[in-house]
C-alpha cells in the first residue's frame, strides 16, 4: 500500500548493506537514510517527508535505538508502518560483559538484563511510533525468528496480537494485503 514506513535496521553498517536492496525492491518510493551524526535541521527534514496523501510510498531506513526510535510523533496517516529487522541486542563491550556476570550472581540471568531487556525495549519504542493515539491505525512488522520465542514474546506489550508467521514474500503480501483491506 502506498504509504509511510519506518525500516529499522539493527545498525549503521547493516543498514548500508540492506539500503541497495530495499531501493531495489521498493521501485517508485522515495527513500530516506539515517545518516550518522544527523543534526536538528536534518532530523526535521528527515520527518518533514512523512506526509499522508503521498502519490508515492516513503520509505525511511533508520538504526534501532537511534534517532527516530523514540521522541517522534508520526501521528495520523503520518506513518503507515514500521518494519523492524532484529531484536535490538545491544553490542557486546565491557559494561554489557559487566552487567551480565553481576545479574548471572543474583537473578541467574545475567543475559535478559544486558542484552534482551535493553533490546525489547528499543523494539517496542519504535513500533510505538506507527500508533500515536487511539485513532491511529499501521501496520508493525517485526523480522527475526526470535520473537517465536517465549523470552522475547513475554517481553512484548499485551495488546500485541499473536505473532503471523510468514515464510516468502508471496504470503507476506496476501497477509499485508488482508490487513489493510480489514477496514
Amino acid at each position: 500500500r502506498t504509504g509511510t514506513y519506518l525500516v529499522f535496521f539493527p545498525s549503521y553498517e547493516y543498514l548500508a548493506k540492506i539500503a541497495p536492496l530495499v531501493e531495489q525492491r521498493c521501485k517508485g518510493a522515495a527513500l530516506l537514510l539515517q545518516r550518522p551524526g544527523m543534526d536538528d535541521s536534518e532530523k526535521e527534514l528527515f520527518l518533514n517527508s512523512f506526509q499522508p496523501a503521498r502519490e508515492r510510498s516513503i520509505v525511511g531506513a533508520v538504526v534501532l535505538g537511534g534517532l527516530f526510535s523514540e521522541g517522534i510523533d508520526l501521528v495520523g496517516r503520518r506513518l503507515d508502518g514500521a518494519i523492524i529487522v532484529g531484536v535490538g541486542l545491544p553490542p557486546v563491550g565491557l559494561e554489557n560483559e559487566l552487567i551480565e556476570e553481576h545479574f548471572d550472581r543474583t537473578t541467574g540471568d545475567g543475559f535478559a538484563f544486558a542484552y534482551r531487556y535493553p533490546g525489547m525495549n528499543k523494539v517496542v519504542q519504535a513500533a510505538g511510533r506507527v500508533i500515536r493515539s487511539e485513532d491511529d491505525e499501521g501496520l508493525i512488522a517485526l523480522i527475526d525468528d526470535r520473537y517465536l520465542h517465549s523470552r522475547y514474546r513475554e517481553l512484548m506489550p499485551k495488546s500485541w496480537s499473536a505473532p503471523v508467521v510468514v515464510r516468502s514474500t508471496g504470503a507476506l503480501k496476501a497477509f499485508v494485503e488482508r490487513f489493510w483491506s480489514r477496514g
